[in-house]
């Protein structure tokens, strides 16, 4: 008899999923008790006939205060504010990647721009401050110097 067997981005989908759901459910759990809390609350001052200061002010103030971090949490962590957050590391991603081709980086951190759509494929180097430059606008003394540096003769 053969078993069947989850492929693994469907079990990552699915962990993702229900992670959101839950962190849905403690916030709107967290909401309900606030307000059944509060209310009794409430109530209990009223009934009280007591009316000089209203006491419970205060603990719906700091609560209400919890709660709406609560609420803002979840809403960065799972909803609208985590997909504008993808949205947006997607979109610079985008703008970062190299026009051409993909970069590949050799033994001694140069690299060329593979040859994706008919465009000649060009060395490339990264400097010490960390900006990547094109090979053929380095002086050749420079470019030793770094190889020795980094132990490559």
């Amino acid at each position: 008899m053969k078993r069947k067997v989850k492929p693994p981005q469907e079990a990552e989908i699915r962990k993702r999923v229900e992670k959101k759901f839950k962190a849905r459910r403690d916030w709107i759990n967290h909401l309900m008790i606030y307000l059944m809390v509060n209310g009794l609350l409430w109530l209990l001052y009223i009934l009280s006939g007591e009316f000089e200061f209203p006491w419970p002010v205060f603990v719906s103030g700091f609560w209400g205060i919890g709660l709406v971090s609560h609420y803002v949490s979840f809403y960065y962590q799972h909803g609208r504010g985590a997909e504008k957050r993808e949205e947006e590391i997607t979109r610079q991603m985008r703008r970062a990647e190299p026009r051409g081709g993909v970069y590949e980086a050799d033994e001694y951190g140069d690299g060329d721009v593979l040859d994706m759509d008919g465009i000649e494929a060009r060395h490339l180097r990264l400097k010490d401050d960390g900006e990547l430059t094109d090979g053929s606008l380095i002086d050749q003394a420079d470019y030793d110097e770094a190889k020795r540096k980094r132990g490559g003769g």
